[in-house]
């Protein structure tokens, strides 16, 4: 169970206004069209629409959309006991069933006269953690290797930590780049935004101009930096992961 909240929909019919309306008209009916079924939009009890990264939508409609709901009941409820909106005090969550790790998602169920939404648009989650684990392996190499003063592996692998944390978030927005400079330019657009701290992307760009000196050169890496700026820059690596972490993490959301 998440600890989202899900709200019920303003109208209570897809002819209202509101996220279930869009949800209506994006998807669920061009969908019952495309398939040639014989659903009126008050027909539509259940609908779960899967977005998967470089595939097509998939809309699952009443039997074939499995969800499950987390509420608190105005009464004792026997198990595999129908229910009323009556019924139900406050829906706490819902959550599809068979959808991908790395799929966006959008869900809605009538139960009554009422209606409730809720939506995750995070995507490649699963791959973006898998790159937020690794950044911290790359990070561990980065704090040994400055501990032991061989500052052109802790600048090497401080920086791919850093970089990683913004793969990851970029992946979720399916923002995906394999160029270096666009990861640069992202966080430093992100900060102006004030989405990230600005530290974040002054660090990964002190790291980037280091790195290739560091890697290929032949000059000792304490002669590029001083301690305190790169230990401070591994520190601030720190938080850039901490906070990549969060929001790959972060719970579904609902509509309002």
């Amino acid at each position: 169970m998440t600890d989202a909240q899900v709200n019920p929909e303003d109208s209570t019919t897809p002819d209202g206004e509101g996220l279930l309306q869009e949800v209506f008209d994006l998807w669920v009916l061009p969908a019952v069209l495309e398939r040639g079924l014989d659903l009126t939009p008050l027909d539509i009890r259940k609908a779960i629409v899967e977005m998967e990264p470089d595939k097509p939508i998939r809309v699952l409609i009443n039997e074939e959309a499995q969800i499950n709901g987390w509420a608190k009941a105005r009464r004792d409820i026997t198990a595999g006991e129908e229910l009323t909106s009556d019924d139900i005090e406050d829906l706490k969550a819902l959550e599809p069933v068979g959808v991908g790790a790395d799929s966006g998602w959008v869900c809605f169920v009538r139960i009554g006269d009422r209606a409730f939404v809720a939506f995750d648009l995070t995507y490649n989650r699963e791959r973006a953690n898998a790159l937020v684990a690794k950044a911290r392996r790359f990070l561990a190499v980065a704090q040994e290797a400055f501990g032991r003063g061989d500052w052109d592996v802790a600048i090497d692998t401080g920086y791919s930590a850093a970089e990683l944390t913004i793969q990851a978030q970029m992946l979720i927005m399916q923002a995906n780049t394999k160029k270096h400079t666009d990861r640069g330019r992202w966080i430093r657009s992100w900060a102006e935004m004030d989405n990230s701290p600005k530290l974040h992307a002054d660090t990964y760009w002190t790291l980037h101009s280091l790195r290739n000196p560091a890697r290929y050169g032949v000059d000792d890496a304490h002669s590029m930096v001083e301690n305190a700026t790169l230990k401070n820059a591994l520190r601030t690596v720190v938080e850039m992961i901490e906070i990549a972490a969060q929001r790959v993490q972060r719970p579904q959301r609902s509509a309002e």
